[in-house]
């Protein structure tokens, strides 16, 4: 078996990454908004193969959707492009750091619509651990204190995002955007190996 991880610096993903990494391989997508030497350190301590996702383009469409939507739009254009590099890479599933009720895009509703922009499987083995939890884990395997470091917010993640999305508006704010971009961003990614 194979999984594609959306992989982030911060403290969630990367624990998702390595469990998961110890059932089977698992290639990364991480989408660049800023400098990846964080996430380079990151992947020295998890190895495998990254693919480096340029974010700009996808920004460009997120900015045209009502701004509480925007975290969810993003969202499902990342699950998109992992599901295409799923195909690509002969992978059987996606896998996130997401957990349940954390941050706004991670309530019931929203992650029931992200995940809805894609027909595979989608993995979170964080789902049911709190933050000290998964804290502990990541302090265990060396990626805690570089994720801590340095963190920014997203630059276009809106003060008050929406937290009960129902599909069909999701969908209708989507129209908004154009997903046949998505091929192209793969195109423009970078592939390394640690």
């Amino acid at each position: 078996m194979k999984g594609i991880v959306l992989l982030s610096d911060g403290i969630d993903s990367p624990v998702a990454f390595y469990l998961m990494n110890k059932r089977m391989d698992c290639v990364a997508v991480h989408f660049l908004m800023d400098k990846k030497e964080k996430i380079e350190e990151i992947m020295k301590i998890l190895h495998g193969r990254i693919y480096f996702i340029p974010y700009e383009r996808i920004k460009e469409e997120i900015l045209r959707v009502k701004t509480s939507y925007r975290c969810l739009i993003c969202k499902r254009f990342m699950y998109r492009i992992a599901e295409k590099i799923a195909n690509m890479e002969k992978a059987d599933i996606i896998i996130t750091g997401e957990n349940l009720g954390q941050v706004a895009s991670q309530t019931l509703d929203n992650l029931m619509a992200i995940e809805d922009a894609v027909n595979m499987p989608v993995v979170r083995p964080l789902i049911a651990m709190d933050k000290e939890e998964i804290i502990r884990v990541a302090k265990e395997i060396g990626t805690y204190e570089i994720s801590i470091s340095e963190q920014h917010r997203c630059p276009i993640a809106p003060k008050k995002p929406v937290t009960k999305a129902k599909i069909e508006r999701v969908r209708t704010e989507e129209e908004k955007i154009d997903i046949s971009i998505v091929d192209e961003i793969i195109r423009k990614s970078k592939i390394d190996k640690f």
